[in-house]
């Protein structure tokens, strides 16, 4: 049986996200796990698990930073 050693979950829906991620870390043990949630108060579900997880907003933000030279992420916390 072949076992998948990334897991990407980058739909949508930031709760179909969390389940898929929970899914490969805890149950099928898949040693990397990225997703992306659009909701940064959900990264409390992540607490637990050894999940990596992307933020479009703040990637944005930071896109915007070396644009403009500004401290973005600390204006807009």
């Amino acid at each position: 049986m072949s076992k998948a050693d990334v897991v990407v979950a980058a739909t949508n829906d930031d709760n179909t996200n969390i389940m898929i991620a929970e899914i490969a870390s805890k149950l099928f043990n898949v040693s990397q796990v990225i997703t992306r949630l659009y909701d940064t108060e959900k990264e409390v579900v992540y607490q637990d698990f050894n999940i990596q997880i992307i933020y479009p907003s703040r990637l944005s933000l930071c896109e915007f930073e070396k644009l403009t030279s500004l401290n973005l992420l600390e204006v807009f916390k």
